[in-house]
């Protein structure tokens, strides 16, 4: 994956809870090869703000009796906080690019 495909991907993860809950997965071991301590720490511990968002969300949403429709509630409580979370995320992933840090699967096929 590259820094244009995180983006795009990043784009829709707030549009539902299964969206984010995608994106979290996806994103958790982005960065699973990378030698810079400092920097794997930096991703970790903005992965992980977006980790308990995904978490309580979906804590929420089962409590609820896991509805086919949520979005409202999706809409009115959680969206603004998962757009901040991962508007972070990309943007210590784009630092991490930018200082020639690759993603665990930058060159893979997949």
């Amino acid at each position: 994956m590259n820094l244009q495909e995180l983006h795009r991907i990043a784009n829709s993860a707030s549009d539902s809870i299964f969206a984010v809950a995608d994106f979290t997965r996806f994103t958790e071991h982005l960065f699973s090869d990378c030698t810079d301590t400092v920097a794997l720490r930096n991703y970790r511990a903005a992965w992980f703000e977006l980790e308990i968002v995904n978490a309580t969300a979906l804590a929420d949403w089962e409590a609820d009796g896991r509805p086919k429709e949520w979005l409202d509630k999706w809409n009115q409580v959680y969206k603004a906080e998962t757009i901040l979370v991962i508007d972070h995320l990309v943007e210590v992933a784009d630092e991490m690019c930018h200082q020639g840090i690759d993603t665990a699967n930058e060159g893979r096929s997949g």
